[in-house]
């Protein structure tokens, strides 16, 4: 992943472990548990992070095929070559995050930030326009976009710090599911958020976490 100057950029998560080796793995272990239920046989499962990646990709494998290329930093609709998908500076040092891909969106956008009526088509000019729109949001500080940005649906917000993150309750530092060392003290931590749906969850409770001291020697041959 390049930046508009065509840097590599430090992602803010490990993306290949979790989106290409964590949760291909879970759907395909459960897919293979529902083949072995079924069918009686079991399955060899192969997780490559590497390959699993392309996924997120998907866009850019289709134009290529199509004789398009590969994406180029800064150019392409979602590396940074359209003001509908860009990230703006405001004048106290703070960002906007804008996906207003969507026609409605941009429309609506363009007219509460007071941008000229003619950029609501910005097919052609998309430079010129992330020009403009660069200097409107410049011109005020964070607080006066967060006003006018809150209740429209725009796809278009002011990027939370994370104490306003967690202030605001999207980020939950202190679920009710708990775990405990399994032979210390009764201290709990609160457990990571789960992306399951609560109806598939257990009850929240406060329950030890398994211990490594009781594997056997030898846990995974």
């Amino acid at each position: 992943v390049l930046d508009s100057s065509e840097s590599p950029s430090l992602p803010v998560s490990v993306i290949a472990d979790i989106a290409a080796g964590t949760y291909p793995a879970v759907v395909n272990i459960l897919l293979g548990l529902r083949k072995a239920e079924r069918t009686g046989q079991g399955e060899h499962i192969q997780v490559s992070m590497a390959h699993n990646l392309q996924v997120l990709s998907y866009g850019y494998f289709a134009t290529h095929q199509a004789g398009g290329g590969w994406p180029k930093a800064g150019a392409e609709l979602l590396t940074g070559g359209s003001p509908r998908y860009q990230i703006y500076a405001t004048s106290d040092g703070r960002h906007i995050a804008c996906a207003a891909l969507e026609q409605k969106f941009w429309t609506r956008l363009v007219e509460i930030v007071g941008l000229d009526p003619k950029y609501h088509s910005d097919e052609g000019q998309e430079t010129a326009v992330i020009a403009a729109l660069r200097e409107v949001i410049v011109e005020h500080p964070s607080g006066h976009w967060r006003d006018v940005l809150d209740g429209e649906d725009v796809c278009a917000v002011v990027v939370s710090s994370w104490d306003e993150a967690v202030a605001a309750g999207l980020v939950v530092t202190d679920g009710p599911a708990h775990v405990t060392e399994p032979r210390g003290d009764q201290r709990s931590f609160a457990t990571l958020p789960s992306p399951l749906s609560s109806g598939l969850r257990r009850p929240d409770e406060v329950a030890p976490y398994p211990s490594l001291a009781d594997l056997p020697p030898n846990p995974w041959v």
